[in-house]
Protein backbone atom coordinates (compact mmCIF):
# COMPACT_ATOMS: atom_id res chain seq x y z
CA UNK A 1 0.00 0.00 0.00
CA UNK A 2 1.41 3.34 -1.00
CA UNK A 3 -0.08 6.61 0.84
CA UNK A 4 0.46 10.08 -0.80
CA UNK A 5 -0.57 13.36 1.35
CA UNK A 6 -2.05 16.60 -0.15
CA UNK A 7 -5.15 19.12 1.41
CA UNK A 8 -8.26 18.02 2.32
CA UNK A 9 -11.26 19.53 0.89
CA UNK A 10 -14.69 17.83 1.39
CA UNK A 11 -15.52 15.69 4.08
CA UNK A 12 -15.93 11.73 3.01
CA UNK A 13 -14.16 8.59 2.07
CA UNK A 14 -14.43 7.52 -1.38
CA UNK A 15 -13.13 3.88 -3.25
CA UNK A 16 -12.31 3.77 -6.81
CA UNK A 17 -9.85 2.64 -9.84
CA UNK A 18 -7.95 5.39 -10.58
CA UNK A 19 -8.00 7.25 -13.93
CA UNK A 20 -6.15 10.02 -15.21
CA UNK A 21 -7.89 12.51 -17.31
CA UNK A 22 -6.17 14.96 -19.78
CA UNK A 23 -7.97 17.97 -21.08
CA UNK A 24 -8.68 18.11 -25.27
CA UNK A 25 -6.60 21.48 -24.91
CA UNK A 26 -3.33 19.68 -24.43
CA UNK A 27 -3.49 18.18 -28.17
CA UNK A 28 -3.91 21.47 -29.63
CA UNK A 29 -1.54 21.34 -32.98
CA UNK A 30 -0.84 24.89 -35.50
CA UNK A 31 -3.19 23.25 -38.78
CA UNK A 32 -3.29 25.96 -41.46
CA UNK A 33 -6.59 25.96 -43.16
CA UNK A 34 -7.42 27.24 -46.90
CA UNK A 35 -11.28 28.12 -46.39
CA UNK A 36 -11.28 30.63 -43.52
CA UNK A 37 -15.10 31.07 -44.09
CA UNK A 38 -15.35 27.38 -42.90
CA UNK A 39 -13.50 27.93 -39.95
CA UNK A 40 -15.62 30.87 -38.49
CA UNK A 41 -18.90 28.79 -39.76
CA UNK A 42 -17.41 25.75 -37.67
CA UNK A 43 -16.69 28.43 -34.64
CA UNK A 44 -20.00 29.68 -34.35
CA UNK A 45 -21.74 27.02 -34.45
CA UNK A 46 -18.91 25.43 -31.77
CA UNK A 47 -20.12 28.55 -29.71
CA UNK A 48 -24.05 27.80 -29.94
CA UNK A 49 -23.52 24.38 -28.58
CA UNK A 50 -21.10 25.32 -26.01
CA UNK A 51 -23.48 27.99 -24.86
CA UNK A 52 -26.84 25.54 -24.86
CA UNK A 53 -24.41 23.04 -22.90
CA UNK A 54 -23.06 25.85 -20.33
CA UNK A 55 -26.89 26.94 -19.30
CA UNK A 56 -27.75 23.30 -18.66
CA UNK A 57 -25.05 22.81 -16.31
CA UNK A 58 -25.85 26.46 -14.93
CA UNK A 59 -29.28 25.32 -14.47
CA UNK A 60 -28.22 21.74 -12.82
CA UNK A 61 -25.60 23.94 -10.42
CA UNK A 62 -28.74 26.21 -9.24
CA UNK A 63 -30.39 23.16 -7.95
CA UNK A 64 -27.25 21.24 -6.27
CA UNK A 65 -25.91 24.30 -4.75
CA UNK A 66 -25.95 27.88 -3.63
CA UNK A 67 -26.71 30.61 -6.40
CA UNK A 68 -23.50 32.11 -5.43
CA UNK A 69 -20.84 29.07 -6.16
CA UNK A 70 -23.42 28.12 -9.47
CA UNK A 71 -22.73 31.98 -10.58
CA UNK A 72 -19.66 30.37 -11.67
CA UNK A 73 -20.94 29.36 -14.10
CA UNK A 74 -22.99 32.13 -15.13
CA UNK A 75 -19.80 33.90 -15.63
CA UNK A 76 -18.69 31.65 -17.81
CA UNK A 77 -21.72 31.95 -20.54
CA UNK A 78 -21.20 35.71 -20.03
CA UNK A 79 -17.88 35.39 -21.00
CA UNK A 80 -18.39 32.72 -23.85
CA UNK A 81 -21.07 35.33 -25.25
CA UNK A 82 -18.63 38.42 -25.04
CA UNK A 83 -18.32 39.73 -28.35
CA UNK A 84 -14.40 40.88 -27.93
CA UNK A 85 -14.07 37.04 -26.92
CA UNK A 86 -15.47 35.93 -29.72
CA UNK A 87 -13.89 38.59 -32.11
CA UNK A 88 -10.33 38.12 -31.08
CA UNK A 89 -10.48 34.20 -31.96
CA UNK A 90 -11.82 34.82 -35.66
CA UNK A 91 -9.28 37.50 -36.40
CA UNK A 92 -6.56 34.91 -35.50
CA UNK A 93 -8.62 32.70 -37.56
CA UNK A 94 -8.56 35.29 -40.64
CA UNK A 95 -4.85 37.11 -39.99
CA UNK A 96 -2.97 33.52 -39.47
CA UNK A 97 -5.15 31.00 -41.54
CA UNK A 98 -5.26 28.56 -38.58
CA UNK A 99 -7.97 26.12 -37.76
CA UNK A 100 -10.31 27.09 -35.33
CA UNK A 101 -8.82 24.64 -32.23
CA UNK A 102 -5.50 26.70 -32.27
CA UNK A 103 -7.27 30.16 -32.19
CA UNK A 104 -9.47 29.21 -29.29
CA UNK A 105 -6.67 28.08 -27.42
CA UNK A 106 -3.77 30.93 -28.26
CA UNK A 107 -6.38 33.44 -26.83
CA UNK A 108 -7.14 31.55 -23.92
CA UNK A 109 -3.50 31.30 -23.34
CA UNK A 110 -3.07 35.14 -23.85
CA UNK A 111 -5.93 35.73 -21.47
CA UNK A 112 -4.55 33.57 -18.60
CA UNK A 113 -0.96 34.27 -18.87
CA UNK A 114 -2.23 37.93 -18.35
CA UNK A 115 -4.40 36.81 -15.27
CA UNK A 116 -1.44 34.75 -14.29
CA UNK A 117 0.77 38.22 -13.59
CA UNK A 118 -2.41 39.68 -11.52
CA UNK A 119 -2.14 36.30 -9.61
CA UNK A 120 -5.80 35.82 -10.30
CA UNK A 121 -6.04 32.08 -10.39
CA UNK A 122 -9.78 31.69 -10.39
CA UNK A 123 -10.49 33.78 -13.30
CA UNK A 124 -7.94 31.33 -15.20
CA UNK A 125 -9.61 28.28 -14.26
CA UNK A 126 -13.14 30.08 -15.79
CA UNK A 127 -10.95 30.76 -19.35
CA UNK A 128 -10.01 26.82 -19.17
CA UNK A 129 -13.04 26.31 -18.85
CA UNK A 130 -15.04 27.92 -21.28
CA UNK A 131 -12.15 27.24 -24.02
CA UNK A 132 -11.89 23.44 -23.14
CA UNK A 133 -15.32 23.58 -23.93
CA UNK A 134 -15.61 25.27 -27.11
CA UNK A 135 -12.58 23.15 -28.42
CA UNK A 136 -14.68 19.86 -27.33
CA UNK A 137 -17.40 20.86 -29.37
CA UNK A 138 -15.71 22.05 -32.27
CA UNK A 139 -13.82 17.71 -32.18
CA UNK A 140 -17.56 16.77 -31.52
CA UNK A 141 -16.54 14.73 -28.92
CA UNK A 142 -17.97 13.67 -25.87
CA UNK A 143 -16.80 14.89 -22.37
CA UNK A 144 -17.71 11.45 -20.35
CA UNK A 145 -16.16 8.96 -23.17
CA UNK A 146 -13.09 8.17 -20.57
CA UNK A 147 -15.48 6.62 -17.64
CA UNK A 148 -17.16 3.05 -18.13
CA UNK A 149 -19.34 1.34 -15.76
CA UNK A 150 -16.70 0.86 -12.68
CA UNK A 151 -16.37 3.10 -9.82
CA UNK A 152 -13.48 5.73 -10.32
CA UNK A 153 -11.42 8.57 -8.74
CA UNK A 154 -10.62 11.35 -11.35
CA UNK A 155 -7.00 12.14 -11.42
CA UNK A 156 -5.90 15.64 -13.01
CA UNK A 157 -3.28 18.47 -12.65
CA UNK A 158 -6.51 20.26 -12.49
CA UNK A 159 -10.22 20.00 -13.58
CA UNK A 160 -11.97 23.26 -14.95
CA UNK A 161 -15.80 23.78 -12.93
CA UNK A 162 -18.44 22.44 -15.23
CA UNK A 163 -16.34 18.99 -16.15
CA UNK A 164 -17.10 18.65 -11.44
CA UNK A 165 -20.44 18.49 -12.75
CA UNK A 166 -20.33 17.03 -16.39
CA UNK A 167 -18.60 13.63 -14.83
CA UNK A 168 -21.36 11.33 -14.08
CA UNK A 169 -21.35 11.16 -9.72
CA UNK A 170 -22.91 7.58 -10.24
CA UNK A 171 -19.44 6.22 -11.57
CA UNK A 172 -16.90 8.91 -10.17
CA UNK A 173 -16.65 8.66 -6.46
CA UNK A 174 -13.51 11.14 -5.80
CA UNK A 175 -11.17 13.37 -7.19
CA UNK A 176 -7.08 13.88 -6.76
CA UNK A 177 -6.39 17.35 -8.19
CA UNK A 178 -2.25 17.53 -8.34
CA UNK A 179 -2.18 21.35 -8.83
CA UNK A 180 -5.35 23.23 -7.63
CA UNK A 181 -6.01 24.75 -4.43
CA UNK A 182 -8.47 25.07 -1.93
CA UNK A 183 -9.78 28.36 -2.95
CA UNK A 184 -10.24 27.34 -6.48
CA UNK A 185 -13.16 27.64 -8.06
CA UNK A 186 -13.41 23.60 -8.66
CA UNK A 187 -12.55 22.90 -4.87
CA UNK A 188 -15.53 25.23 -4.17
CA UNK A 189 -17.86 23.16 -6.47
CA UNK A 190 -16.44 19.62 -5.09
CA UNK A 191 -16.94 20.73 -1.95
CA UNK A 192 -20.92 22.07 -2.57
CA UNK A 193 -21.49 18.51 -3.91
CA UNK A 194 -19.93 16.70 -1.31
CA UNK A 195 -17.57 15.02 -3.40
CA UNK A 196 -14.61 13.78 -1.47
CA UNK A 197 -11.79 15.55 -3.11
CA UNK A 198 -8.13 16.21 -2.51
CA UNK A 199 -5.83 18.81 -3.62
CA UNK A 200 -1.85 20.22 -4.02
CA UNK A 201 -1.13 16.22 -4.25
CA UNK A 202 2.11 16.42 -6.37
CA UNK A 203 3.30 12.89 -5.60
CA UNK A 204 0.39 11.69 -8.07
CA UNK A 205 1.84 10.14 -11.18
CA UNK A 206 0.29 8.50 -13.89
CA UNK A 207 2.33 5.17 -13.20
CA UNK A 208 -0.67 4.85 -10.33
CA UNK A 209 -3.38 4.43 -13.57
CA UNK A 210 -5.27 1.86 -13.20
CA UNK A 211 -4.70 1.10 -9.34
CA UNK A 212 -7.25 0.56 -6.85
CA UNK A 213 -7.66 3.38 -4.54
CA UNK A 214 -9.24 4.70 -1.33
CA UNK A 215 -9.83 8.79 -0.56
CA UNK A 216 -10.09 10.49 2.56
CA UNK A 217 -11.69 13.73 1.95
CA UNK A 218 -11.00 15.10 4.97
CA UNK A 219 -7.37 14.90 6.10
CA UNK A 220 -6.31 14.64 2.42
CA UNK A 221 -4.86 11.27 2.21
CA UNK A 222 -4.81 9.00 -0.73
CA UNK A 223 -4.28 4.99 -0.30
CA UNK A 224 -3.05 3.34 -3.37
CA UNK A 225 -3.61 -0.18 -3.35
CA UNK A 226 -5.03 0.09 0.48
CA UNK A 227 -5.20 -3.51 2.39
CA UNK A 228 -8.61 -4.33 3.74
CA UNK A 229 -7.37 -3.33 7.60
CA UNK A 230 -7.41 0.25 6.29
CA UNK A 231 -10.75 0.11 4.58
CA UNK A 232 -12.49 -1.15 7.51
CA UNK A 233 -10.85 1.49 9.63
CA UNK A 234 -11.61 4.21 7.49
CA UNK A 235 -14.70 2.93 6.52
CA UNK A 236 -15.87 1.56 10.09
CA UNK A 237 -17.02 -1.62 8.96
Amino acid sequence: MTVLNGKGISKGMALGKLIFYTPAEKHIEKRTVTNVQNEIVRLEKAKQSSLKELQKIYEKALKIMSKKNADIFKAHILLLDSPDFFEDIVNIITTDCVCAEYAVYTIAQKLMKKLKTEEMKSPINDIKDVSQTLIRNLANEKFNDIIGSEKVIICANDLVPSQILEFNKANVSGFCLINSDRNSHTAIIAKSMNIPAIVCIEQLTEKYMGNPALIDGEKGMLFIEPNSETIKRLFKY
